[in-house]
C-alpha cells in the first residue's frame, strides 16, 4: 500500500474542500438543507459540496487507476469501490458543520486509511482545519506532523486546558462537571477531529466526548495523537482498537496528551462514577 500516494490524495481533497468553504461557509446559501446524511445528521449544502468533491475523486481513482477500497463516510455511508480489497477509507467531509454554517472558524475535513475493518487497522490519519489551514497528519509507527513540522511528545505536570464535545446533551454535560475543577479553562469548540489534533500538538491537555461516539469521529485524530505518545480510550478505559469502522455509536471517549495526565482524569471519572 502506497501511503505517500494516499496522503497526497487526502491533501489534494482537503485543499479543494477548503477553497469551496471560503465561498460557502457562514452564508445563507451554504446553510441550505439538502437532506440527511448516512450518519443521521442534516446534510447542509456545505456538507454536500465537500461530499461531492470527495466522491468525484474516489470514483476517478477507482475507475481510472484501478484502486479498490471501501468508503466509510459521515455523509455517504458505507460504499464499495471494487470487491476484492481490505483497504478502507474513512472520511468525515465536514466535521463541525454547525460551526461552518455559522461562520465560526473551527471546522475540518477528517480522513483516514485502514488496511482492514477495525480501528487498529488505521495506518494513516489526516485532518485539515478548513478555516485557517492548520494541517495534521501521521503514519502509524512513524511520526506525526503539524503544518509540516514533526510533533514532539511532551509531559505536562499541571493540566491547564480541557476541551469537550457535548452539544445540547444534558447527560453528557453532567459527566463533564466533575472534571472542571482539574483545569484552568474548559472549552466546547465543536469539532472532535480538531480537538484531538490540537491535543496532539500540545495546545490543550485533555479531550472528553461524554456521550457515545462513532469511530469515524476520531480515528484520524487517534493515529496522530498516539504517534506523539498520547492516549485515547473509552470513558471507562476501554480499548478502542477492535471497534469496527462504521457509523454506529459505541462509547464515550477520553484522550490525553500523555499517560500521566490520562491517569489523573481516569481517577476522577472512576471516583465520581460518571
Amino acid at each position: 500500500m502506497d501511503l505517500d500516494f494516499w496522503l497526497a490524495t487526502f491533501q489534494d481533497l482537503g485543499k479543494k474542500i477548503a477553497e469551496q468553504m471560503k465561498q460557502y461557509a457562514g452564508t445563507a446559501d451554504g446553510a441550505l438543507i439538502m437532506g440527511k446524511g448516512a450518519g443521521g445528521d442534516l446534510t447542509l449544502k456545505i456538507d454536500k459540496i465537500a461530499e461531492d468533491i470527495i466522491l468525484d475523486k474516489l470514483e476517478t481513482l477507482n475507475n481510472n487507476f484501478d484502486q479498490e477500497f471501501t468508503l466509510v463516510s459521515e455523509e455517504l455511508g458505507i460504499r464499495e469501490f471494487g470487491s476484492n480489497s481490505d483497504t478502507c477509507i474513512i472520511i468525515d467531509p465536514l466535521d463541525g458543520s454547525f460551526n461552518a454554517r455559522q461562520g465560526i472558524p473551527y471546522y475540518a475535513t477528517s480522513m483516514a486509511l485502514a488496511t482492514g475493518k477495525t480501528v487498529n487497522d488505521v495506518v494513516l490519519g489526516y485532518v485539515l482545519n478548513l478555516a485557517n489551514g492548520d494541517e495534521f497528519y501521521a503514519i502509524k509507527d512513524s511520526a506525526a506532523y503539524f503544518n509540516g513540522r514533526e510533533i514532539k511528545a511532551r509531559e505536562v505536570e499541571i493540566p491547564r486546558a480541557f476541551v469537550f464535545e457535548a452539544a445540547h446533551n444534558k447527560a453528557g454535560l453532567k459527566r463533564v462537571e466533575p472534571l472542571l475543577d482539574m483545569f484552568e479553562r474548559a472549552r466546547c469548540l465543536g469539532s472532535t477531529a480538531l480537538d484531538i489534533c490540537y491535543l496532539a500538538a500540545g495546545k490543550v491537555d485533555i479531550f472528553f466526548y461524554p456521550i457515545p461516539s462513532r469511530t469515524i469521529d476520531y480515528v484520524a485524530g487517534k493515529v496522530i495523537l498516539e504517534e506523539v505518545g498520547g492516549v485515547i480510550t473509552g470513558m471507562l478505559g476501554e480499548n478502542l482498537d477492535e471497534l469496527l469502522l462504521n457509523l454506529e455509536k459505541t462509547l464515550p471517549i477520553v484522550a490525553a496528551g500523555n499517560p500521566v495526565t490520562m491517569k489523573k482524569v481516569m481517577d476522577i471519572i472512576q471516583l465520581s462514577r460518571i
